[in-house]
């Protein structure tokens, strides 16, 4: 029968009876009940098809990294870490190529930086016949409805076929009102490409024609008028992961201006710098989201129902039913409906994505390095480096490590040595966007090598620079200057700020001592109430005078003495340094061993394996290690070694014989590898301490005292023991000498006829030598000075004696005449001025 057939809509439930029938007439009335035997099972139909994701629609063309579905804000911080607000770095880049507008790009469209970006957001599309199916045309669908409301019909099943392309768009809510917008300028055609020589589309375009490939349509009004027919269950949107909203940001595409379907409102989507909370104005329909710098987020668009939508999708039915669902509990369930009608339920809502993004042109901190250390094995050539970086992963894409040092180039065909700076690049250090600020290295399963080349030591800076993570959102002509993209981090130089030290991987060369020289050490007091003047020449130590070239294991190389480990055993006699008193003095002087506390150095280290090896063990001792200078006259490296020989020795040990077993020593090398192997200098004599006190006396004379420790030569060992050959092994004299005042020339100085010779004798500790030089009358108009000079005498050839002495023979033996020699063995001198008949010591000389 005509009109008997029902419509065919959602959640309506149906059956079919069908029955014979008696052309004849005899059939029963179609109205008559029917048995069930007749009846078909009860069908519900309902809705498979989910509803689709919102639809993303452009506003503008895209700056570099930008698509339809990544929003990007941009603004940086200075190298200072000023801050640079988005529409402040807007400003400023008004003149980046691509960026001005002059020359326009080729589809016309300015793509000039602005502070804040945004999209579109519209329900999606359906059908004439789904919407039929949810019934929204059933008012107009039948043979008696009114012409108006049929009108109205027809006009909206026109719009099944709008897209955003059509550039005249009809109102939702009165079909009959239409707006232009190629006339309104609300609609363009844009590339991707700016550059794209081909011409671009021209709007509009034939139905179905769509556009060139590299090519998407805009859309500039401040609200979008929908084109089409929206999908019926699509009440709204739910935003997920919106920064600074609550998990879930619901907004609805229906108001008090758009109340209801077919008349849908897109709203826009922007973003803004800051870190508030998401802000909505309804003329136009816009919700502004704000992200501080450097902050990206990934947000999910799905679309809302309303509960009583489930019941017309048969996928949440079956939920309903499944085992699944009866092991919950009545809160899980609840739960999991009102998620379901808020979209986020992927069988029924499957959802977009958008990115927002706040690229920062420069990482927002500069990255550092602590606490690094090196591991590298024994004759390795490079070092991985471990410690600690700084950064600020959220804007910052990697960190390259740069390396700086100087080093020592000790070439023996140049005249001196020379230090030149290197610089490597050691690696680069990938950070992820969710890194803490401070990450191990290595930081990755590749480690952060540092390949030197050489098996050396030094001492490294290491500078950190970080590179903004956001490259691909900013013109090549920003990113390939280091100055913008860039954030440099100071040189991290170590705790002493000289450099990180690289340990040395092998063992230095052994030195090469070339000679040794006694060294001194002066002081001098006065006195000028008690007249009184003194002169302290205490025998500091040695100089060792060593051939080139040094560093043969980098910069910090020690030269060593090597000395036996305290409380250990002693080490072989050729590999640690030995001294005793000399035999051709009659000295009875015992020296202990030498030990660490005998070389008053400045690194001392103990516990040290020595290269040698003794029966099968390892041999370990204790070293003193020093600096070496570097004489550009000799073209020689040398070191003072201070030595200092304890009680004993200061009070009565008279040159001694030091043997120094030398090494070079690498105090920043691997655990076993310090020292080189173990060389013997010659042997070197240290000097006894002398003091001379030179005061004025009553009468106008100066009294001269020579003390200090001292013992008998062969030749005084002949006229006895203790002072008598003391005294005939060392013959002190003091004489006046004088210049003229205005020479200052050391050989100008002469003799004059006052002189004394210094009579021995025993003092508190060693011996002194003493005399009184008388008054004198002298010339004003000269410089004086007393000159004290002490001469060892020993026995020699007739052909070569400076005198002949008689020696009286311990005893009470017949005198002896012997030929004797004498060495000057000390010198000092004491300023002095002529007064009326007397000299006086010049204590402003």
């Amino acid at each position: 029968m005509p009109g008997s057939l029902p419509a065919l809509r959602y959640g309506r439930t149906y059956r079919l009876r069908a029955r014979v029938v008696d052309l004849a007439g005899n059939a029963l009335a179609p109205e008559a009940q029917a048995p069930a035997s007749a009846l078909s099972r009860a069908i519900t139909y309902s809705r498979w098809e989910p509803v689709p994701p919102p639809v993303i629609v452009e506003r503008k063309p895209f700056n570099e990294g930008e698509s339809s579905q990544c929003l990007v804000i941009r603004s940086t911080v200075t190298a200072d870490g000023r801050d640079v607000p988005a529409w402040e770095w807007a400003l400023d880049r008004q003149d980046v190529p691509g960026h001005t507008d002059h020359p326009p790009a080729a589809d016309g469209l300015s793509r000039r930086y602005v502070y804040y970006d945004e999209r579109f957001v519209a329900p999606p599309k359906t059908s004439l016949q789904m919407a039929e199916r949810h019934g929204r045309f059933d008012d107009a669908i039948g043979g008696d409805r009114p012409q108006e409301v049929r009108r109205r019909f027809f006009t909206a099943a026109a719009r099944e076929s709008g897209t955003f392309l059509d550039t005249v768009v009809s109102y939702a809510d009165d079909p009959r009102r239409t707006r232009d917008l190629l006339f309104f300028g609300e609609i363009a055609v844009a590339k991707h490409d700016a550059a794209d020589p081909e011409p671009v589309t021209r709007l509009p375009v034939a139905r179905g024609a769509g556009l060139k490939r590299g090519e998407f349509v805009v859309h500039t009004a401040a609200e979008l008028i929908l084109p089409y027919l929206p999908d019926v269950l699509a009440r709204g949107v739910t935003l997920y992961g919106l920064p600074g909203a609550p998990p879930l940001h619901p907004v609805s595409f229906y108001d008090g201006f758009h109340d209801a379907w077919p008349d849908a409102a897109p709203f826009t989507l922007r973003i803004e710098e800051g870190d508030g909370p998401p802000r909505w104005q309804d003329v136009p329909r816009r919700l502004t989201v704000h992200l501080p710098k450097a902050e990206t987020a990934t947000v999910r668009l799905s679309c809302r129902l309303t509960a009583a939508d489930l019941a017309l999708l048969p996928v949440w039915q079956r939920l309903l039913v499944s085992d699944f669902w009866r092991d919950l509990t009545d809160a899980e369930r609840e739960l999991i409906a009102e998620e379901t009608v808020a979209g986020l339920n992927w069988l029924l809502t499957p959802y977009t994505e958008l990115r927002l993004v706040h690229a920062v042109e420069r990482p927002l901190s500069p990255p550092a390095l602590a606490g690094l250390d090196f591991a590298r094995d024994p004759e390795q050539t490079f070092a991985d480096l471990r410690g600690a970086l700084r950064a600020h992963p959220r804007s910052t894409g990697h960190v390259d490590i740069d390396a700086t040092w100087m080093r020592w180039i000790d070439d023996v065909t140049e005249p001196a040595p020379r230090r030149i700076r290197e610089h490597a690049h050691v690696g680069r250090v990938e950070l992820a966007y969710a890194d803490r600020d401070e990450v191990r290295l290595p930081h990755s399963a590749t480690p952060l090598r540092h390949d030197f080349g050489d098996t050396l030591h030094r001492n490294v800076a290491y500078r950190p620079t970080a590179t903004t993570r956001f490259r691909e959102y900013f013109h090549p002509s920003i990113t390939a200057d280091p100055g913008l993209v860039t954030s440099a981090g100071e040189p991290s130089a170590g705790p002493s700020g000289r450099g990180w030290p690289v340990p040395a991987s092998r063992r230095p060369e052994p030195p090469k001592p070339s000679y040794l020289l006694p060294t001194f050490r002066w002081s001098r007091q006065q006195d000028r109430r008690e007249r009184r003047f003194v002169s302290v020449r205490d025998g500091a130590g040695v100089r060792v005078h060593l051939d080139r070239p040094w560093f043969s294991s980098g910069d910090d190389e020690l030269l060593a003495v090597v000395l036996d480990p305290p409380g250990g055993d002693a080490l072989p006699g050729r590999l640690a340094t030995r001294w005793g008193t000399d035999p051709v003095w009659s000295d009875a002087t015992v020296l202990p061993p030498p030990a660490p506390g005998n070389f008053p150095g400045p690194v001392t280290a103990v516990g040290l394996r020595l290269a040698e090896s003794g029966e099968g063990r390892e041999l370990t001792g204790a070293v003193v290690a020093y600096e070496p200078s570097y004489d550009a006259a000799k073209r020689l490296w040398f070191a003072d070694m201070d030595v200092d020989l304890g009680a004993a020795g200061q009070a009565s040990a008279c040159f001694p014989y030091l043997r120094l077993a030398l090494a070079r020593y690498q105090p920043h090398a691997l655990t076993g590898l310090e020292l080189s192997p173990v060389v013997q200098a010659e042997f070197a004599q240290l000097v006894p301490r002398r003091t001379l006190t030179v005061e004025e006396v009553s009468g106008g004379g100066l009294r001269v005292v020579l003390t200090g420790p001292a013992a008998a030569t062969e030749l005084g060992a002949q006229a006895g023991a203790g002072l008598p050959g003391v005294a005939a092994s060392h013959r002190v004299t003091a004489t006046v000498q004088r210049r003229p005042f205005t020479s200052a020339e050391e050989l100008d100085w002469t003799d004059t006829p006052i002189r004394a010779e210094l009579t021995c004798g025993t003092a508190q500790t060693g011996y002194q030598w003493s005399a009184v030089i008388p008054p004198a009358v002298l010339d004003i108009v000269w410089q004086y000075r007393l000159l004290v000079e002490e001469r060892e005498r020993y026995r020699t050839d007739p052909g070569t004696a400076d005198e002949t002495v008689v020696i009286e023979a311990a005893g009470g033996g017949a005198p002896q005449r012997i030929p004797v020699g004498e060495r000057l063995a000390h010198a000092d001198s004491v300023p002095l001025r002529a007064r009326l008949g007397r000299l006086v010591i010049d204590f402003d000389a």
